[in-house]
């Protein structure tokens, strides 16, 4: 009886532990590229990124993204090369990253509540601007001084996490979860 217990436990903390795994599809300029997974758990949000398909035929990307009780690092390869950036590093090299994160780890209620204001997420100021269509909510992110023009996310009214991210930039990256 005690071994059942043992085990029950154990697998029970390990799927509390386990948290949300959301996947998302990418693309660059509407090709298929790769893909993106995000893992949350508590204050801990892991994101895990890397090219596939026709892409990997021209250009290898993998990254991964760590912001664990607010700090952040950043471990990119491209091909051979192996770079990590932490802190205000990140926010220069991929400055909507912090900002996707900000947005898994805030309720969207919270966000709803900054509609029209200016607001500073690490060393970015950003425009937010909400849009209500039908059944979604969409944030729109405009990042001054930035090479990234816009995020926007769209997320069905009755979820918590987007089904779409659009980020425009020197590249339009669109991310879409699997279902």
């Amino acid at each position: 009886m005690f071994k059942f217990f043992f085990v029950f436990l154990l697998f029970l903390s390990t799927f509390v532990q386990a948290g949300e795994k959301l996947v998302y599809k990418a693309y660059v300029h509407g090709i298929p590229a790769g893909k993106t997974t995000v893992f949350i758990n508590g204050n801990t949000i892991e994101v895990k990124g890397e090219t596939s398909g026709i892409i990997n035929i021209f250009y290898r990307y993998e990254f991964y993204f760590l912001y664990k009780d607010g700090n952040i690092k950043l471990v990119e390869k491209e091909g051979k090369k192996k770079k990590i950036y932490e802190g205000e590093k990140i926010h220069k090299k991929k400055p909507w990253l912090p900002l996707v994160v900000s947005f898994f780890k805030e309720d969207k209620e919270y966000f709803k509540k900054l509609d029209g204001k200016l607001i500073e997420i690490g060393t970015k100021l950003i425009k937010v601007k909400i849009k209500e269509n039908g059944n979604r909510d969409i944030f729109i992110f405009e990042p001054r001084d930035s090479k990234t023009k816009k995020i926007v996310f769209y997320v069905n009214k009755n979820e918590v996490y987007p089904y779409k991210i659009e980020i425009y930039g020197k590249k339009e990256i669109v991310l879409e979860r699997e279902r």
